[in-house]
């Protein structure tokens, strides 16, 4: 047979409780995932198409060969802005050669595989560095 605790027992496992509801809710803001943003913006226009949905990478000639320095998914409209790999920061172009690389990211523009490589593509710029921002055209896709 089991008797009912008396009041003042149930105090501490009442505070237990409340004390790991409050712990669990502040957790749950911490740790977040956080937007990036502040990295060169732009615009990748493609003709007649929705250059939504596609991921770009941004490669820099450095010891003779094109490294990669940056990403973007574009969204509405092409619009997008340069972020460092990983999304550790934004991304601010200097001046200089540039390659891009095109894939989908659940895009259903049907692309060319000469621009998912970094050594056909033909999305390439100079950026002088007083541009306000970056305005990128894709050939038209078959």
């Amino acid at each position: 047979m089991s008797f009912p605790q008396h009041p003042s027992r149930l105090v501490p496992r009442r505070a237990g409780w409340v004390l790991s509801l409050v712990a669990l809710g502040s957790l749950a803001g911490c740790g977040g995932v956080r937007p990036v943003k502040g990295g060169t913006p732009g615009v990748l226009q493609v003709t007649d198409q929705v250059a939504s949905d596609l991921q770009l990478t941004l490669f820099r000639e450095q010891n003779g060969s094109w490294q990669p320095i940056g990403f973007a998914t574009t969204g509405e409209g092409g619009r997008f802005e340069l972020l460092l790999p990983g999304a550790a920061g934004p991304l601010r172009l200097e001046p200089g050669a540039y390659r891009v690389t095109v894939e989908s990211a659940g895009s259903e523009l049907i692309l060319p595989p000469e621009l998912g490589q970094v050594a056909t593509t033909p999305v390439q710029f100079q950026w002088v560095g007083t541009e306000p921002s970056l305005q990128l055209s894709l050939p038209r896709p078959r």
